[in-house]
């Protein structure tokens, strides 16, 4: 893969797919055994995130070198990925209630000395798998002088695949679900649209969770 050419493989994607989704199919499998959610969920999410990582790494590596071409503009753009990021899911956790993923404060308690590992895998791991999995699942969506059908393209299909896999069925959660990652898929690709690079929108959305698991986890935010 070079800077001139991004188009990933179709083997790439499919694998990518494929460790995306272990989340959702080896935590229920998991928690089964050892009937212990928060253990499993975040297992599972280390699992996936580790697994995508390894695969795509040449991937990382190139997007931020991207960055790099201009440090004042990718400094922006990291600034305006946190700050919408974490105003969605601010409004989100007000109004609409959609699925997030957020640290069992109950079970957290008993396992406090692993702790960095669980806001870890709830944030950052988290962040990296949705970022890349999206990524790589809409990397052939190019039309020429097309961006913001390109964008909503992006998000309305990311946030179908997310929503399917990783949101419990029941009606009204996969509605809410849909339309609230429908809006956070988006900010990620515009942002990537501006940086050529899905870093700002990683780290927006990581730092963005892990402020909301911190609020949930100190009871400032239910």
């Amino acid at each position: 893969m070079t800077e001139q050419s991004t188009t990933l493989s179709i083997k790439r994607i499919i694998i990518t797919v494929c460790y995306f989704l272990i989340v959702p199919i080896v935590t229920p499998l998991l928690n089964m055994i050892i009937n212990n959610e928060l253990v499993s969920y975040t297992f599972a999410v280390n699992l996936s995130g580790l697994l995508i990582l390894i695969q795509n790494w040449d991937l990382l590596a190139l997007h931020a070198k991207r960055l790099k071409e201009d440090v004042k503009e990718a400094i922006f753009f990291f600034i305006v990925g946190i700050i919408l990021i974490t105003g969605l899911f601010y409004l989100n956790s007000l109004y609409l209630h959609a699925f997030v993923p957020i640290i069992n404060v109950e079970q957290a308690q008993h396992f406090s000395l692993f702790n960095g590992i669980f806001f870890l895998a709830h944030s950052f791991v988290f962040a990296l798998i949705y970022v890349v999995t999206f990524k790589c699942v809409t990397d052939r969506l190019k039309l020429k002088h097309a961006e913001i059908v390109v964008i909503l393209l992006s998000g309305f299909l990311f946030a179908l695949i997310f929503t399917i896999t990783y949101i419990p069925f029941d009606l009204i959660a996969w509605l809410k679900g849909y339309l609230f990652y429908f809006v956070i898929t988006l900010v990620i690709s515009y942002l990537y649209n501006q940086t050529r690079s899905f870093l700002p929108g990683m780290i927006g959305l990581a730092v963005a969770l892990f402020v909301i698991n911190l609020l949930t986890y100190l009871h400032i935010l239910l």
